[in-house]
């Protein structure tokens, strides 16, 4: 969690995404970004340390694949 801002502007330059909506709880914080066409959710849970990305609707997929790409470049 030390690093999520790091991370979130790291993926929001590369993909040119926007931020629609920041949701934070006690272990959990969620930023809704739209990429394209697709709306998206960057997870990051503190008890875990995890952080993820996650398609909001099945249509989302391609554009999934596509800021895996920006990100891996």
């Amino acid at each position: 969690m030390d690093d999520k801002t790091a991370i979130i502007d790291h993926v929001l330059s590369v993909t040119s995404a926007k931020t629609l909506e920041v949701a934070e709880g006690a272990d959990l914080y969620c930023l809704r970004i739209k990429y394209g066409a697709g709306e998206f959710l960057l997870n990051f849970e503190e008890y875990s340390h995890a952080c993820w990305l996650e398609c909001i609707t099945d249509q989302d997929i391609d554009g999934l694949q596509e800021i895996k790409l920006l990100l891996s470049k």
